[in-house]
């Protein structure tokens, strides 16, 4: 049976597009003297450019056709301007993950999946980096030797870092799994998943299409299937889950004495949820064609009085 190849649903990635560039810089600073409000001053204005040139790097990435090259051009410079912004790498990454599914030649996909890949792992290490920091100087004196001291305060609804950590993490598994790296594919989406437990669905199932798309071996699409379940207990809406769990467990169907197909246990149940949440949707005519063949085989092994 042909498999059709499964791409990554990333979309709730792409949301991560519109956070507000620097946003791990959110403090706003009091007290000291008028040099220290003027740096202030100054680091707001490079913010305010910053902010730009991110904003028209994602209207491009979102545009009908995306300008990705235009958006590559436009986030290196802003690498260059700011090259300490986990945020800026991140966005930097997106662009040349997205570039490369727009690429024909082979060699020039993998280049650009490669850069993301390493803008991902750069994004990650300066956010480990910069809560170090954080956590260094939470421990320090907020007053300095003259007497001056700084009242920092968090801004409010912001994203959280282990969200960040995690759409970071996530994207690095969809980068490694284009470059082969299955197995640390799915570390990266499994640890997405414990970083941001409310999304956990969309991770887990990342990982359950990365096994299902590598998998030769009858213990490599059970992992899938493992991955698929865990998807569902996360978010039991996620339709494409029962469907690609179904798929996975009709390829491992077995046949009896008689020829009739013997499917693995769930396989229904899997296929008839997905009909039941999306009657109408992509995969809907394949799995009534899996289903149909299954019930099939039922029907004739109670003609033939064969036991299930």
């Amino acid at each position: 049976m042909k498999r059709n190849f499964v791409c990554f649903c990333s979309a709730i990635l792409c949301l991560f597009l519109s956070i507000p560039a620097l946003t791990q810089t959110g403090a706003m600073v009091s007290g000291g003297n008028r040099d220290v409000k003027g740096n202030i001053e100054g680091h707001d204005d490079n913010n305010k450019v910053m902010d730009e040139k991110l904003k028209a790097a994602g209207e491009l990435m979102r545009a009908q056709p995306p300008s990705y090259d235009q958006a590559i051009a436009i986030l290196m410079e802003a690498t260059q301007m700011a090259p300490d912004q986990d945020a800026v790498w991140y966005r930097l990454g997106l662009a040349y993950l997205g570039s490369a599914n727009t690429q024909a030649d082979a060699a020039e996909k993998t280049k650009r999946s490669t850069e993301a890949y390493n803008d991902f792992e750069k994004a990650i290490g300066l956010l480990a980096q910069r809560k170090s920091r954080d956590r260094q100087e939470s421990s320090k004196s907020p007053c300095n030797v003259e007497g001056v001291c700084a009242h920092v305060e968090t801004v409010k609804g912001g994203i959280s870092d282990n969200y960040k950590r995690a759409v970071y993490y996530s994207n690095l598994g969809d980068a490694a799994a284009r470059l082969g790296k299955n197995d640390e594919a799915t570390k990266d989406f499994q640890q997405a998943a414990q970083l941001d437990p409310a999304n956990a669905g969309t991770y887990y199932f990342n990982e359950g299409i990365t096994l299902r798309n590598a998998a030769k071996t009858a213990n490599e699409k059970k992992d899938a299937v493992d991955a698929f379940d865990k998807t569902i207990a996360a978010d039991p809406t996620k339709a494409a889950a029962y469907y690609l769990k179904g798929e996975v467990l009709f390829g491992l169907a077995s046949t009896d004495n008689e020829g009739k197909i013997v499917p693995p246990p769930g396989t229904f149940e899997a296929l008839q949820k997905y009909l039941e949440l999306q009657p109408n949707g992509p995969y809907a005519q394949q799995a009534s064609r899996f289903l149909a063949v299954l019930n099939s085989t039922v029907e004739g092994n109670k003609g033939t009085g064969t036991k299930k």
